[in-house]
């Protein structure tokens, strides 16, 4: 692991630093230096008529060939054009079309470098301090070319360019660095040498006593991070494509350049922005490549992106392929199962379709709302009454006798009907204001059946293509009515265990959702039609997680667009390299991982009985029953993390001698002990004494205030969030503690809305 301050160290105690090139001062937007030649296959196929099938195979024969026959002349490097010579040999091609292609792979190389931002920082350091500069770097390219790419990367201040290619000697084998220590006259001390290979640039020049400073790739540094990196390097090996070798670049280069030793044991550092970028973002990266594709292919001209989960989607696909470049067009559509249920409401057979369906325990109002749009105070409860029930509040589930509840909706039939009628007027005004309609337009969302697109066909009698992150079988019955697609699955059965989303639905479902509240209907208002949401308090968790997480996701698509060598029209991710990330992540998490679903709600107003969420802290899980946790191998790993060690054996309890009764304490002498222990930095003896006090007499809450201010300061944040959750509970009109709970939860959150700390007097 790179120490930056031992770095600066060895810098500042040198009279020359030598400085390698490639992966050092400058980078590679692509995985392997290799896949460059990838890039090449198109143009390369075009320029020789098709005798270069396959230029990347072609190329490293070519370049195997003549270091083999210069090896065997004692020479350790070849050149450009040597390399070539060979190339001509393999394919039979004529000079003309071996000089372009040469051409080619320079104005390839020039696209895919860009400055390395650390390498960079510690050149600037050497410059500072006034150090002799030089580069060195075991290099076939011509010197002309090594110049302009370090122009570009604005790397300069440096005395001399050393280049195998030109003294036939390299770093590899030692050579260089001894022609080096000659040329300069001075000694392996006076010397220190940065670069990334483990090789050229660390055991051949400590070899010759010069001393190093290493800087692995941002790749490898990706993919030796941590345990779950390792098993993420392993099953990325049979997916790799070159639009997943740009993305593993954008991700590497973005937060693995410099090891950090935080993402030995998290993976995404407990940074939201970092999850979406390197987890949801590629997922979603995937998806706007694939409808872009299938998009034009189908000649639609503009799409509507569904809320709530087809928000991020549109910002991604925005980024990518902006209508002016794309010539397809695209907006924002508030839609929900709420409102098109109550909208697509016209008789009694539509009525009756509600009562048929599963009921989850809620009040009589609150199922009427939900299925009808009933708001308080329209239903008399009386009505209510004269068919058995107690009253609008009496609670009914499945059990509830399906004709006493018909002959209810039956008896408010016409109120219904007008609740539907109105509904339905305002929303076929706010699609008329959007415009939507025409075989030329297409619906944009998360999936599964089409069922939003089959509510907005038979609202507008039109009809309108479906592109979705996942289609599922149940979606056969409409098959033959709508024209709709699947990116992740096409029809396919929704209990493939092979895919996250039929694993982790829910999860994946949360986590693209946007921050906005769910959408009931649309209202006419004298500023013209309006969305009505439905606010929800345990959402809050959820919503603040997304946002961080999205911009996340948004800064990925903007990357790639503005980075990668492979145009976004051309870029194909396919489903199982582009949920890789999330899909290991969401079966088998790094325990320091888990925590970042915390607290965070699933919303259903369909089919919930009681609240659910992905994940909790341990010290709340108890209180809630399994069924409301979603995410269950947090379960799991929650479970292995506090496990005593098998082999450990079972501590006997030690005999105390008998002691006088102790006084009983009182608060205040615990209270001075906690705030003791709290001024010495002793936090857990504190947060223990502050917990003491409050069960003392629990009226004092701001104790388990303070008490989850102490587990903070120890580093024990699931404690920290349990303790302050339960102040909230008692004091929930407190906002400092409540923008405090979020710190607590997002560390990062606190350089926007200021720490809110409790300050313990």
């Amino acid at each position: 692991m790179l120490n930056i301050s031992a770095a600066k160290v060895r810098i500042g105690a040198a009279d020359v630093v030598s400085f390698d090139v490639f992966d050092t001062l400058i980078r590679r937007n692509v995985d392997s230096p290799r896949d460059v030649f990838h890039l090449m296959k198109g143009a390369a196929s075009e320029l020789s008529d098709g005798h270069v099938s396959d230029f990347k195979t072609t190329r490293v024969h070519a370049e195997k060939a003549a270091l083999k026959k210069a090896r065997e002349g004692g020479v350790e490097e070849v050149t450009f054009d040597q390399i070539y010579q060979e190339f001509k040999k393999l394919t039979g091609i004529d000079d003309v079309t071996i000089s372009r292609l040469q051409e080619l792979e320079v104005e390839t190389e020039l696209r895919c470098v860009d400055v390395r931002i650390i390498g960079r920082d510690l050149f600037h350091y050497a410059k500072m301090l006034n150090k002799r500069i030089i580069l060195a770097s075991d290099m076939y390219l011509p010197r002309s070319v090594i110049l302009e790419l370090l122009d570009r990367a604005g790397i300069n201040g440096y005395s001399t360019l050393y280049l195998s290619n030109e003294l036939m000697k390299t770093k590899r084998e030692g050579d260089l660095f001894v022609h080096i220590l000659q040329d300069l006259r001075i000694n392996p001390s006076q010397m220190v040498h940065v670069g990334d290979n483990p090789i050229g640039d660390l055991s051949s020049p400590n070899a010759l006593d010069i001393a190093t400073i290493h800087l692995p790739r941002s790749v490898v540094n990706f993919r030796k991070s941590s345990e779950f990196a390792v098993r993420l390097a392993a099953a990325g090996k049979k997916r790799w494509s070159l639009t997943k070798s740009v993305v593993d670049a954008l991700i590497a280069d973005r937060f693995f350049d410099a090891a950090d030793s935080r993402t030995e044991d998290s993976f995404f550092r407990d940074d939201p922005f970092q999850f979406g970028y390197t987890a949801l973002g590629p997922a979603i990266l995937g998806m706007s490549f694939w409808l872009y594709r299938e998009a034009k292919s189908d000649r639609v001209k503009k799409l509507f992106f569904l809320s709530r989960d087809g928000l991020v989607m549109k910002r991604v696909f925005d980024e990518l392929f902006p209508a002016e470049e794309s010539g397809i067009e695209t907006d924002y559509l508030y839609c929900s199962r709420r409102m098109s249920r109550v909208a697509l409401i016209r008789n009694r057979i539509d009525l009756l379709q509600p009562v048929g369906r599963r009921i989850f325990a809620s009040t009589l109002e609150s199922w009427l709302e939900q299925n009808y749009g009933v708001a308080p105070g329209q239903i008399d409860p009386l009505v209510a009454e004269r068919h058995g029930f107690s009253g609008l509040d009496a609670i009914i589930d499945n059990n509830t006798d399906r004709e006493t509840l018909s002959a209810l909706v039956v008896d408010i039939e016409d109120t219904l009907l007008a609740i539907a009628a109105g509904e339905r007027a305002a929303l076929m005004r706010y699609l008329a204001e959007k415009g939507v309609g025409g075989g030329e337009h297409a619906v944009v969302d998360i999936g599964y059946a089409g069922t939003m697109q089959e509510a907005l066909t038979t609202l507008l009698r039109t009809d309108l293509k479906g592109y979705y992150f996942a289609v599922f079988n149940t979606a056969s019955g409409v098959k033959n009515q709508l024209d709709l697609k699947g990116y992740v699955s096409h029809f396919g059965v929704d209990d493939n265990s092979s895919l996250g989303i039929c694993t982790h639905r829910f999860i994946y479902e949360s986590l693209i959702c946007s921050s906005e509240d769910s959408v009931l209907k649309m209202t006419e208002t004298e500023a013209g039609v309006k969305p009505v949401g439905r606010p929800n308090k345990l959402d809050l968790r959820r919503k603040c997680f997304v946002d961080y997480a999205h911009s996340g996701v948004v800064a990925l698509a903007r990357e790639y667009k503005n980075n990668s060598p492979v145009a976004p029209a051309t870029s194909i991710l396919p489903p199982e390299s582009s949920t890789l990330i999330l899909d290991l992540y969401l079966r088998k998490p790094m325990p320091k991982d888990v925590p970042l679903l915390y607290g965070i709600a699933f919303e259903d107003i369909y089919g919930v009985e009681k609240e659910r969420y992905l994940a909790v802290e341990p010290a709340i899980m108890e209180q809630l029953e399994p069924s409301q946790i979603i995410w269950k191998e947090s379960i799991a790993i929650q479970s292995e993390t506090v496990q005593a060690p098998p082999d450990a054996p079972a501590k006997k309890p030690a005999k105390k001698p008998a002691k006088k009764p102790a006084k009983k304490l009182t608060a205040t002498s615990v209270l001075g002990k906690a705030k003791d222990a709290f001024a010495d930095k002793n936090f857990t003896a504190a947060a223990e004494g502050f917990m003491e006090v409050f069960e003392m007499d629990p009226r004092k809450s701001n104790y388990l205030r303070a008490a989850a201010e102490a587990y903070f300061k120890a580093g024990n944040r699931p404690l920290a969030v349990a303790k302050l959750s339960q102040y909230r509970k008692l004091t929930p009109k407190n906002r400092r503690a409540r923008y405090r709970l979020w710190v607590m939860r997002f560390p990062t959150l606190g350089k926007i809305i200021g720490q809110n700390e409790f300050v313990l007097r």
